[in-house]
C-alpha cells in the first residue's frame, strides 16, 4: 500500500511540473533525465548495455536524420547514462562490457564536438537582421557570393541563409542551359522586369535540385548564360569549372518629386474684450493675417512632417556606377586550362631568346657594372615569367 502511495505522488509530482512538448532540459520536479524530449516526433529508442547495442543505436535511420544538434543531444545521453551504469557496476564481466561500452561512446562524443567546432568556424554572422547566419562549409556555393533574399529562423529567432551545394548549383546551372535556348537567354540579360521574374521563370530547375528557395536564381542564371556553351557540349563538368562572374555594388542615381503632409501648430496673440471675440476675428478673418505663414517667426509656431506621396518617379538620375565588389569572380574553365596547358609557344620562344641573349651577355666579364646588372634583371624576368602565361 505505502509503495502505491509513493507511486502515485511520485506520477503527480511528475504531471505538475513537465511541460506539454521537450525543452531538452530536466523539468523542475520532474524524475526525467536530462535530455529526455517529450516530442515523440524526434524520439530515438537507445540501447546500451554493450558496445554492440551503442553502435546499432546510432546506425539508425531515426537518429542519422536529425541534425547534428539533436545526434549530439542523443550521444551525450547515452555516455551519461554507460558512464553511471558503469560506474555503479559490481560484477567485474558486467563493468569489462560497459568499460567497452564506455570507450566507444566517449571516442563517438569527442568526435561530435570536434564537428559542433568545426561547423561553428564554418559560419559566420550573429543572426540578427541584416547579418544572418550563413554556413560557409567548403562543399557549398560561398553565401557571400550572391543576395539570398530567403531567410529561414530558428528556435530562437536567428536568421539563417539556406545553403546551397555546389553540386547542387552545378545541376541547375545545366538544367538551365539545356532547357532555356539562345532566345530565351539574349531576352533575359536585360528584361526590362524586377529579375524575380526572371527568376520564377526557371523554378522548374531550381525546384529539381531543391534549390529554389534560396535566393540563388540569379546567380544560377548568369553561370548558364556565361557558361552555356561549355554545359550544352560537356565540356564542362563541375562546379569549379564554371566561369562565375563577379558580385558587384552598383550605385543607381534615381529622382522623384513628392507632396509632404505636414501639421502646423501656432497661437496668434490677439486683443478682444472676449474669448469669443478673439476666436471669432481669428476664425473667420478675410485678409489672411493670421494664416500660418504670417506667423512663421513666432515663438510659438511649430511644424512637423506626418506624411508623404510620390507624385512623379522614380526615375532614373544619370550613369549606373560601381562602387565595389562583394564577391570576386571566379575564373572557371578558360583559366584551368590555361594553367594547364603552360605557356603557348610563341611565349616559349621569347624566352628561349632572352636566355640566348643572356648567354651571349658578356659586359659582366668585361667589368662594365652597368652591363652586369641590366643582365641580372633581365634574368630575375625569366625566372618569373619561366613556365607561366605571359
Amino acid at each position: 500500500m505505502k509503495r502505491l502511495i509513493k507511486k502515485i505522488l511520485r506520477e503527480e509530482r511528475i504531471s505538475e511540473g513537465d511541460p506539454k512538448t521537450g525543452t531538452g532540459k530536466k523539468p523542475k520536479g520532474s524524475g526525467r533525465r536530462l535530455y529526455t524530449d517529450e516530442n515523440p516526433k524526434d524520439t530515438v529508442s537507445v540501447k546500451f548495455r554493450t558496445k554492440e547495442d551503442i553502435v546499432d543505436t546510432l546506425n539508425k535511420a531515426s537518429f542519422k536524420s536529425k541534425s547534428h544538434k539533436r545526434q549530439s543531444q542523443i550521444i551525450n545521453l547515452i555516455h551519461q547514462r554507460v558512464r553511471a551504469a558503469h560506474s555503479n557496476a559490481k560484477d567485474p564481466k558486467t563493468k569489462k562490457r560497459l568499460k567497452r561500452a564506455l570507450d566507444y561512446i566517449t571516442n563517438k562524443k569527442e568526435k561530435s564536438k570536434e564537428k559542433t567546432k568545426r561547423l561553428r568556424e564554418q559560419t559566420i554572422g550573429s543572426g540578427n537582421y541584416g547579418d544572418p547566419i550563413m554556413d560557409t562549409s567548403p562543399g557549398n556555393v560561398p553565401p557571400q557570393s550572391y543576395d539570398a533574399g530567403s531567410y529561414t529562423h530558428d528556435k530562437d529567432g536567428k536568421r539563417h541563409t539556406s545553403p546551397v551545394s555546389k553540386l547542387a548549383f552545378f545541376k541547375a546551372a545545366q538544367l538551365v542551359s539545356k532547357m532555356k535556348d539562345d532566345m530565351w537567354f539574349t531576352q533575359n540579360e536585360d528584361g526590362g522586369e524586377s529579375t524575380y521574374y526572371r527568376t520564377n521563370d526557371i523554378e522548374t530547375p531550381l525546384k529539381v535540385v531543391g534549390i529554389n528557395k534560396t535566393g540563388i536564381g540569379d546567380k544560377v542564371f548568369w553561370a548558364a548564360f556565361d557558361n552555356k556553351e561549355g554545359l550544352r557540349d560537356g565540356s564542362i563538368t563541375n562546379y569549379d569549372q564554371l566561369y562565375l562572374r563577379p558580385f558587384k555594388r552598383y550605385e543607381v542615381p534615381l529622382w522623384e518629386t513628392a507632396r509632404v503632409y505636414k501639421t502646423i501648430s501656432y497661437a496668434p496673440k490677439v486683443d478682444a474684450f472676449s474669448k469669443e471675440d478673439a476666436k471669432n476675428n481669428v476664425m473667420y478673418d478675410e485678409d489672411g493675417a493670421y494664416h500660418s505663414g504670417e506667423w512663421y517667426d513666432d515663438p510659438s509656431y511649430d511644424e512637423s512632417d506626418d506624411d508623404w506621396e510620390t507624385t512623379d518617379g522614380p526615375s532614373p538620375d544619370g550613369d549606373i556606377k560601381q562602387i565595389g565588389i562583394i564577391y570576386d569572380e571566379q575564373q572557371g574553365l578558360n583559366e584551368s586550362l590555361i594553367k594547364e596547358m603552360g605557356p603557348s609557344p610563341e611565349e616559349n620562344d621569347i624566352i628561349s631568346e632572352l636566355n640566348e641573349l643572356v648567354q651571349s651577355w658578356d659586359g659582366c666579364e668585361e667589368g662594365m657594372p652597368v652591363a652586369c646588372r641590366y643582365k641580372n634583371q633581365v634574368q630575375e624576368l625569366i625566372d618569373k615569367y619561366k613556365n607561366l602565361p605571359l
